[in-house]
């Protein structure tokens, strides 16, 4: 690494040039001339290699040269998705998910898809699914189920499938041995 910054950068874009040039024989070749330039480890120099070249537009405007380089978008953070699923969706979701006793979203998804004429046609538990709700059920992952629920099953909602976390017994307790008698 006896190279400054700037002579390495330049080091590195022409040798980028040649490695996208050349064939596959010649491409195990060039890192090896690179490494000893520029003392790089061998992924390190083989990953600069073979990234695109940045875009760059050279222009002349009034007698001097001008190298223009485009930038990247920056992404902007924290961008929430739309989301896919309707509040009533949701609620649906979560009453067919009370009806079948609190089962996992794999098991629910698979009973949903079995059993989606019925919980349309059901009148005594109504679950009033609508075709976009009907849409929506069939279309469903077994995990984005699970994702949906989960504030559900969070919440202390009195089922015996999520019972309160209870304390451990003494180790003393779990093995219980008489006391031995005095004679």
């Amino acid at each position: 690494m006896g190279l400054p910054m700037n002579e390495r950068k330049a080091v590195t874009g022409e040798t980028r040039g040649e490695y996208h040039k050349a064939d596959k024989k010649e491409k195990s070749l060039i890192p090896d001339q690179y490494l000893r330039i520029t003392g790089y480890n061998r992924q390190y120099a083989i990953r600069l290699l073979s990234a695109p070249p940045a875009k760059t537009a050279t222009l002349v405007l009034n007698g001097k040269t001008v190298v223009l380089k485009a930038e990247k978008k920056p992404k902007p953070k924290n961008q929430l998705c739309k989301p896919v699923y309707t509040r009533e969706t949701i609620a649906r979701i979560q009453t067919i998910w009370r009806f079948y006793w609190y089962t996992c979203g794999s098991y629910l998804a698979e009973l949903i898809r079995q059993t989606i004429d019925f919980l349309c046609s059901s009148r005594t538990p109504n679950f009033h699914i609508t075709p976009a709700i009907h849409a929506q059920l069939l279309a469903i992952s077994e995990r984005q189920i699970d994702r949906l629920l989960k504030p559900a099953k969070n919440t202390s909602c009195g089922c015996t499938a999520y019972p309160e976390p209870q304390a451990r017994p003494p180790p003393s307790l779990k093995n219980p041995r008489p006391d031995p008698v005095h004679r």
